[in-house]
């Protein structure tokens, strides 16, 4: 078992789904994370129980995240080429919610000289 933590902005808004017998919620959302090489991860993210009720209520698309958990591979082949490719995929036990989505207002401002406070 590989445990990880990753960071990046969410693709799209989590969705929320429950077990067959309805008694477990459970969110999955995709974090893009930037590379130093100018390329982008990116990264599936599953939550459970109550964490996962809580990421579907307040997470939004584009919002920054940093998720936490147990990091599992899964081989699958490409749609268009067949090729086989490997998925990552983060179980996390801990979502910390970073930064509002780019373009939203935010509680902190800077003063006039650039400097935060």
């Amino acid at each position: 078992m590989i445990t990880s933590t990753a960071i990046g902005r969410t693709t799209a808004e989590p969705t929320l789904s429950y077990t067959k017998t309805g008694s477990q919620p459970v969110a999955n959302f995709t974090i893009a994370s930037d590379n130093r090489d100018k390329t982008t991860t990116f990264l599936r993210v599953t939550v459970w129980g109550k964490l996962a009720e809580t990421v579907a209520e307040h997470l939004a698309k584009g919002q920054q995240v940093a998720a936490s958990g147990r990091l599992e591979a899964a081989e699958y082949a490409d749609r268009q080429t067949d090729e086989k490719r490997t998925g990552w995929t983060l179980t996390a036990d801990q979502v910390e919610f970073l930064a509002k989505p780019r373009g939203t207002a935010t509680a902190a401002t800077t003063p006039d000289d650039g400097q935060p406070f």
